[in-house]
Parts: structure tokens; C-alpha cells; sequence
């Protein structure tokens, strides 16, 4: 783990965490001592898992798919806050935007997702890498219309075993402009890692991957809140899935040999102590203009038609667009209108 980030301290008014959001890409929303009922954070963990194992384990979970509605209720319940809802009521009034809500995604539920530098994959990404490469998109960007991220959830501590994200503060900012330094880095060590170089221990130290230690000239550093605290980030920040430390990974690696990091996700869990497993609850949010901009990113997948069939089933099924957040449904029906357009399709 880097140092960890400080975060905004929690008002009910949502003023703070707006000028942290807009200012820095990343906030604050909620405490453990807000929530409106207690949640035995063990008793969803293990409810989260016995549904991924009924599920043949699959790469992420959408909430609509969900069998075990204890799981759908407690996590409408961390969601249901008047500090989420006036964070969104302050980001319509400051940013003069339109409606924000709560928004679907594809895969709600991650289980296991680290970056694994000791396998070649360092991880730092920004979500909004695709948006980027359309004018459209990127002049959006450019604008305070647009707004967009993620609601994360984490279901455990950060720490040697990974938890939570990395991030690298300044990497943010609302215009198109990134960090030169940043991408050239990104490049050559993605280039030295893919001929299994940089993949071990730093021999200066042995508590850090080599790879990760070029990142630490740009000053990253380490989400590590408490359990079922909401975070939001903006996707023009680079951030990555946390590791696990060199000390971590020899100690689970002794214990379960064929252990691998494969596409972000840790393989070959079957043997791996329960504690250890990593669950992280995410959901979009955003403007109209956001979630167009987020879309017309996606438009050229493959898989775009599926993930439009699943964020539908979400917003049509779901409690939290149905009752808890109501502009999300109208939001969402007039974005889905507006990427073909925009797309000039």
C-alpha cells in the first residue's frame, strides 16, 4: 500500500464533498455511523460469497440477477441517504447540470479484483479512457455538464492483502488535459512488464514491486476507509485495484501455488481463507450528459448490446430507480436517446 488519501470529512448538506469531488475526483459520502440501520458487515460478506459460489462464480454480479434479496435490501439500505441524495441535490445546484442520480451498472458486485504487478499487470487505468478518443465526448468533458463516476462500496479494510484502489492525486483534472509523464509511464512499463521484466521485488525494498516503485515519483496513494463507507470517483482519475504486497502474496502463495491474477481478477481461489476475499459494491451515478458521454464510450463494444439489456433490467426492476432515486429512470431513457445522435448513427 502507498500512504493513504485524506479524505473530506462528512457533512449532511453535501457542500463538502462537492468542492472534493469537483476540486480532486474523489470524496467522501457516508459513514459507518450514519447508516439509517446496523449492518453485520461478516453476515453480508458471507451472503455475497454462498451467491457467487450458487453463481459458478462469475466475473461480477448485477444487482437485478441477484437471487438472495437480503443482499438487494441491505445494499438499497447503505444507498438510501439523505447525505447521498443532498450530495447530488448540491452537484445539480453548483454545476448548474440537470438532474444527478444514481445510476445502473453492469457488474454491481466485484469479488477479487486486484492489479497484480507480480503478474505483469499494473493496473492504473482511467474509466473514461474511451471518452477521450471521441470529440464529442472529450469536449463534454471539457464542461461542467458532465458529470459522472462511481459509487464504491468496500467490504473490508485496505492492507497488505489489497481491499480497496490506488490512485494518483493529480492525474485528475476536468479538462482533456493529462499528465504527459504519466502516459509515457504508462507505456514503458507496460512494455517492460510484458517481457516479464519488473515483475519482481525491488531489491532496495522488499516491501514493494519493482514496477510500482517508477509510479511513486507521481505520489499515489492508497484508499483505505472503513468497511460500507461510500466513496465516489470521477473517471478521469487514474486509479487501480490495490495489490497485494510482495510479504502477502509469498504468504497465500505458499499456502495455494496455482493462485494467478487473470483480466484484474485473482484465479484459483477455491483454498484462499474467506477473510481474504475482496468484495467491492459499485454503481454510477451522474448528469444526463455524463452518462451520454459514459455511453457513447461504450457504443463500439461488442458487448454494448448485452450491458444496454443489463442496465435496463436494473432500472426497470430495482427498488433504488423505481422509488429511492426517481430521476435515474428519466435520465436514463433520454441518454439512451441521445448517444445515437451524438454518435451520428
Amino acid at each position: 500500500m502507498f500512504r493513504p488519501l485524506t479524505l473530506n470529512r462528512i457533512n449532511k448538506n453535501g457542500v463538502c464533498a462537492v468542492k472534493e469531488f469537483n476540486n480532486n475526483g474523489i470524496c467522501r459520502l457516508t459513514s459507518t455511523n450514519v447508516l439509517k440501520k446496523k449492518i453485520n458487515l461478516d453476515i453480508l460478506r458471507s451472503a455475497i460469497e454462498k451467491e457467487f459460489k450458487n453463481q459458478n462464480y462469475p466475473d461480477t454480479l448485477s444487482l437485478a440477477e441477484i437471487k438472495n434479496k437480503r443482499i438487494v435490501n441491505l445494499i438499497e439500505g447503505i444507498l438510501d441517504s439523505e447525505y447521498i441524495k443532498n450530495f447530488f441535490s448540491q452537484l445539480e445546484q453548483t454545476n448548474d447540470c440537470g438532474p444527478v442520480s444514481l445510476l445502473p451498472l453492469q457488474g454491481n458486485i466485484m469479488r477479487n479484483c486486484f492489479s497484480g504487478p507480480q503478474c505483469g499487470k499494473h493496473g492504473w487505468h482511467r474509466d473514461a479512457e474511451k471518452e477521450y478518443k471521441i470529440e464529442y465526448c472529450s469536449k463534454l468533458m471539457e464542461t461542467k455538464r458532465y458529470v459522472f463516476g462511481k459509487l464504491s462500496i468496500a467490504l473490508q479494510f485496505n492492507n497488505d492483502y489489497g481491499g480497496n484502489i490506488d490512485i494518483i492525486p493529480n492525474s485528475f483534472s476536468a479538462s482533456s488535459y493529462y499528465s504527459r509523464k504519466i502516459k509515457i509511464l504508462k507505456k514503458i512499463t507496460s512494455k517492460l512488464l510484458s517481457k516479464n521484466l519488473f515483475k519482481g521485488v525491488n531489491p532496495l525494498n522488499n516491501t514493494e514491486w519493482l514496477g510500482d516503485s517508477f509510479y511513486k515519483i507521481f505520489d499515489p496513494q492508497s484508499l483505505n476507509v472503513k468497511p460500507l463507507e461510500v466513496i465516489c470517483f470521477d473517471p478521469r482519475i487514474e486509479h487501480r485495484g490495490t495489490p497485494h504486497s510482495p510479504m502477502a502474496w509469498n504468504h497465500l502463495k505458499s499456502k495455494n501455488d496455482d493462485l494467478i491474477i487473470k483480466k484484474n481478477t485473482l484465479s484459483n481461489t477455491n483454498h484462499l481463507p474467506f477473510e481474504l476475499n475482496k468484495y467491492m459494491i459499485y454503481f454510477h451515478f451522474g448528469s444526463e450528459d455524463g452518462l451520454v458521454s459514459n455511453l457513447c464510450g461504450r457504443r463500439d463494444l461488442d458487448t454494448y448490446s448485452n450491458e444496454i439489456g443489463t442496465l435496463q433490467e436494473q432500472i426497470d426492476n430495482l427498488k433504488l430507480f423505481n422509488e429511492i432515486f426517481p430521476n435515474s429512470k428519466r435520465i436514463f431513457k433520454n441518454a439512451l436517446k441521445k448517444v445515437d445522435l451524438a454518435m451520428g448513427i
